[in-house]
């Protein structure tokens, strides 16, 4: 086979394989995947809605929404990270709000996670066999594929990023080459920039990653270190520069919605939640020890094999991805050992991170590493003279067969012997090569084999951690409660459920806004006014409002109800899946109670200044839209809109600026004077135009250094 069909036959491999790691969702792209069992999906209840809201937006209001006003009642889009509207993959999603353009979304990011991967450790003098092994390893990840799952849309595409940055990295360091250089930095900041905004929770880590990279190349170049830096560094800076600028749009609004929300007095207690207990590196051996894909740390049996040759050969670069390895793997301990501890206070932005056992990914990124380095070493090197290495190969190979075979006992009567042939193959077909000598046609069936072990072993454990649910079935989940609550709440107002019994992907087709919801970056005062509400503890870090102390939201936590606070936020109705102290329902369905509330306010209220907030009429008339809210009412007095106050918001009454003030501690409100007033709320944060205005001179610094000669 020529070296042009051979090189075909690798991209197919790694363009194929995520449909080995997908299964059912390929067949059936309209189904949406799910943990077996699971009760929930981030994909769901953050990534669906929010596609799906900007689709209608567009489509009805023709506009960009830079507001939400489906969970929480109401919240900046724009600053979302989990929305990712400025991620421009993601903009598949909004075009076709459906399992198939998400499930496409998975596809498309595995291919770029495996393909990447085999091009970095090309990189790194591994041949084409091994390569594919590489990219088979991490594109197949068990735990990339098990927080397909759980629905995490933005740390996938993130690592589907992952190995294409540390690949431009190398590129750009070792290029000789002035303007060739400086292309491939800007490329390397452009791949930085999709996996910022992909997630911006990975920047800090790929960018330790890239950096320690970044330094190994530098130190590693012919010329002495202090000549190497003084070339490297100016066009690093800039690149660097050239990343956040292109990111702006995301970062700087974000910043501020970070500064508003509860994640910015998140405790190092907090933040070290679903650290990795020591326990579950068990997981190394057998992925059905994790529990979750958060604890899992399963990268193949082979991989994990290969690796260890790697560190029994000494390969070359070994020291500096077995030292990565290590370092990520006690990092995502967290709270169990003191280093977390340490660096969450020494590095800036660690807290920001939260469930440390995600560094996994970058163990697993250096082992899979170390593995394509291990089985080049098996496959190239020739036959080891002497007796030391031998005898340390053989002992290497040794020890794994006898900790396979005393632990492989339960698995197999278990019925998964899968894993554990993979293990042994492995160790076969690496002895098979070394016991006969060098052989070019040996060693490829060897790589070849090694390729169809990974897929057997860690394609079998994928097919059996998504399950496929269908669309019909998914967004249709509390069509019949939610029907009865709107019709109870009447039009324009929101619902509230302390038992998160009103699905976040369902209510917003019927207009049915929630005053609660699942979110990382709760604004601080609404939390605290929402606490007041429905009586829970605001002292504790939640994604979700209200928290659930028991993490099963049907199970009653004893919410004490003021239905005078909720009927500020225009809450016209109450679902709950057990009942409510003191209060009557008015219907049932499928097990959920429903209650009205008769303090309900509407969207938009006139109230004395300075007078009794009982003594309330409505206003003439308002319209909505995502970015601005009209308003025509009777003064004098204070307008009160029951939307939520937020940095930039402004208001004009009959077309001058007025004075934007906050009533309630959550609320918009302005006061006009006697007679028909026209008032105009705007969406316009400043932090938004200013990074759009910063990322245009981020793409003009682009075109720069690309077509600079």
């Amino acid at each position: 086979m020529g070296a042009g069909r051979r090189q075909h036959v690798v991209w197919l491999i790694l363009l194929a394989a995520p449909a080995v790691w997908l299964g059912e969702l390929v067949v059936h792209p309209s189904t949406f995947p799910y943990l077996p069992g699971s009760a929930y999906s981030d994909l769901l209840i953050t990534h669906y809605p929010s596609a799906w809201f900007v689709h209608q937006a567009i489509a009805r209001w023709h506009q960009l929404p830079l507001w939400n006003p489906n969970l929480l009642s109401g919240m900046p889009l724009a600053a979302d990270p989990l929305a990712a509207i400025w991620y421009p993959p993601t903009w598949l999603t909004v075009l076709f709000p459906t399992a198939a353009g998400f499930n496409l979304l998975f596809y498309v990011h595995l291919v770029l996670a495996g393909v990447g991967m085999a091009a970095f450790v090309r990189r790194l003098g591994v041949d084409r066999g091994p390569a594919v092994f590489c990219g088979l390893a991490f594109g197949g990840l068990a735990k990339l594929v098990g927080h397909v799952g759980l629905g995490h849309v933005g740390m996938v595409a993130a690592l589907g990023w992952l190995p294409w940055f540390m690949t431009l990295v190398d590129l750009a360091v070792r290029s000789s080459e002035a303007r060739r250089a400086r292309r491939r930095y800007a490329l390397a900041a452009v791949s930085f920039a999709l996996l910022l905004m992909a997630d911006p929770r990975w920047a800090l880590p790929a960018a330790a990653l890239g950096l320690a990279w970044w330094l190994r190349c530098v130190v590693d170049a012919r010329r002495a270190v202090h000549e190497e830096l003084r070339s490297q560094l100016p066009r690093a800076a800039l690149a660097a520069l050239l990343a956040g600028m292109l990111c702006a749009p995301l970062l700087l609004p974000m910043a501020e919605l970070v500064q508003h929300s509860t994640r910015s007095t998140l405790s190092p207690g907090e933040a070290a939640g679903l650290s990795l207990p020591p326990m579950r590196l068990l997981s190394v051996l057998d992925p059905a020890a994790a529990g979750t894909p958060e604890w899992q740390a399963y990268v193949g049996l082979a991989a994990l094999f290969f690796a260890g040759v790697a560190v029994v050969l000494s390969a070359p670069g070994w020291k500096f991805w077995a030292v990565e390895a290590a370092f990520s793997l006690l990092w995502s301990l967290g709270s169990y050992t003191p280093v977390y501890r340490v660096l969450s206070q020494v590095v800036p932005g660690a807290l920001a991170l939260r469930v440390p056992a995600r560094l996994l990914f970058l163990m697993a990124f250096g082992l899979i590493v170390l593995a394509g380095l291990g089985l080049q070493e098996l496959a190239h090197r020739p036959r080891l003279q002497g007796s030391y290495r031998p005898i340390r190969l053989w002992g290497f190979a040794l020890m794994v067969v006898a900790l396979s075979v005393a632990g492989m006992l339960p698995t197999l009567l278990g019925g998964e012997a899968v894993r554990w042939m993979t293990l042994l193959g492995a160790v076969a077909i690496g002895a098979l090569v070394q016991g006969v000598g060098r052989s070019t046609r040996l060693a490829a069936w060897m790589v070849v084999g090694a390729c169809i072990l990974q897929l057997l072993d860690v394609g079998s454990f994928n097919l059996q951690q998504l399950e496929a649910r269908p669309a019909s079935v998914v967004l249709a989940e509390g069509e019949a409660l939610i029907e009865q609550v709107r019709e109870l709440a009447g039009p324009d107002l929101r619902a509230f459920s302390p038992s998160y019994s009103l699905p976040q992907q369902t209510a917003p087709r019927f207009e049915l806004g929630l005053a609660e919801g699942v979110h990382p970056l709760q604004l601080r005062t609404y939390r605290d006014f929402m606490a007041a509400a429905t009586g829970f503890d605001s002292t504790v870090y939640s994604v979700t409002l209200p928290p659930f102390p028991s993490g099963d939201p049907a199970q009653d936590w004893s919410p004490q109800i003021d239905l005078t606070r909720l009927g500020l936020l225009s809450v016209g109705a109450l679902a709950s899946a057990f009942p409510l102290e003191g209060m009557q329902p008015a219907s049932e369905a499928d097990g959920v109670y429903v209650y009205g509330n008769p303090a309900a306010r509407p969207r938009a209220w006139v109230e004395p200044q300075g007078g009794p907030s009982e003594a309330w009429s409505a206003v003439e008339a308002w319209a909505w839209t995502p970015n601005g809210i009209t308003v025509t009412a009777q003064g004098p007095g204070r307008v009160v809109l029951s939307e939520i106050d937020y940095p930039g918001w402004s208001v004009a009454v009959d077309g001058e600026p007025a004075a934007l003030e906050t009533a309630y501690d959550v609320l918009r409100s302005t006061s006009i004077p006697a007679g028909t007033h026209q008032l105009a709320f705007e969406f316009e944060p400043r932090t938004v135009v200013l990074g759009l205005a910063v990322a245009l001179c981020g793409l003009v610094l682009l075109c720069w250094m690309g077509w600079r000669k």
